[in-house]
């Protein structure tokens, strides 16, 4: 039988540059100030859908994959999905002060701050053991999003990720997480059905959506896109890891099936034969 062993996700992660570049050209090809019911609405509409999905395809995935990251994942980029197009970017009405400059920088560390945990955090846990970490994960993740959203002493020390508008070194930060992002996951999901390939896609995504706010003026629709991608990707490769876990389960059981069947099926062509004829071509006709 011939091994099957799971891969990184090489092809996914090469989707996220691909998908950085559509969006690049899809936000200067159709301007905010053209299109601002676009950027303003229908796009924070799809973001707050696809972080709501993302619970969901977090939850009910882990019967399936049987992966704590994958679970984690889930709620984690929910609730990071829903502080940026809830707290800061809404697509309706909601009776709030606007956010403070240095709060959209803070959601940038706990989205790498999330990263990393799933990055770090065992596979493979007992059902019990993934919900207790879910449950204690998904609290602090919500109470630390409502501090630095309505606390203005919370982010005074953000104001140092910001480079004083100074791009490059800020694309050299958004460079170091992607890189750190990348060792990590080569280094602790690197044969987990794809899985590697797709947390570090989302981490390219987000160190774009870091990097575009120092090359386009606010609003950025380039992060807005980016923040809507980032879930959609996500739920897009847990479907892709969820296929590849089955197949990589069925195909061993066909695997042991194929001899059986064969045997099945010789055995079947020999109660065929007529009785007393021997099993051969020529209908048991000799040569003189």
């Amino acid at each position: 039988m011939t091994h099957l062993k799971p891969r990184w996700g090489l092809f996914l992660f090469l989707c996220s540059p691909i998908i950085t570049g559509f969006l690049v050209f899809i936000s200067l090809k159709y301007p905010y100030s053209t299109n601002a019911r676009a950027y303003f609405v229908m796009i924070p509409g799809l973001g707050v859908a696809f972080s709501i999905i993302s619970f969901f395809i977090g939850h009910f995935s882990y019967p399936r994959v049987h992966n704590l990251k994958v679970y984690v994942i889930g709620y984690l980029m929910g609730v990071s999905s829903l502080g940026y197009f809830v707290l800061f970017r809404p697509p309706f009405y909601i009776p709030l002060p606007s956010a403070p400059y240095g709060y959209v920088p803070a959601l940038y560390m706990l989205i790498a701050a999330n990263l990393f945990v799933v990055l770090l955090v065992p596979s493979y846990v007992k059902y019990r053991t993934a919900k207790h970490v879910a449950l204690a994960l998904l609290p602090v993740e919500c109470v630390i999003l409502l501090v630095l959203r309505f606390s203005p002493a919370s982010y005074i020390w953000t104001n140092a990720l910001t480079f004083s508008h100074r791009p490059w070194p800020a694309c050299l930060s958004g460079a170091l997480f992607l890189m750190i992002a990348l060792l990590l996951s080569v280094w602790r999901v690197k044969d987990e059905f794809y899985l590697g390939g797709i947390l570090t896609g989302v981490a390219f995504l987000y160190a774009a959506a870091w990097i575009s706010r120092f090359f386009f003026t606010p609003p950025n629709p380039m992060e807005t896109l980016l923040f809507a991608a980032a879930p959609l990707y996500l739920e897009a490769g847990i479907l892709v890891h969820w296929f590849a876990r089955m197949e990589h389960r069925l195909r061993p059981a066909a695997s042991h099936l194929q001899p059986r069947l064969l045997r099945q099926d010789h055995f079947g062509a020999e109660q065929a034969q007529p009785h007393g004829a021997p099993c051969g071509g020529d209908g048991g006709h000799r040569p003189f």
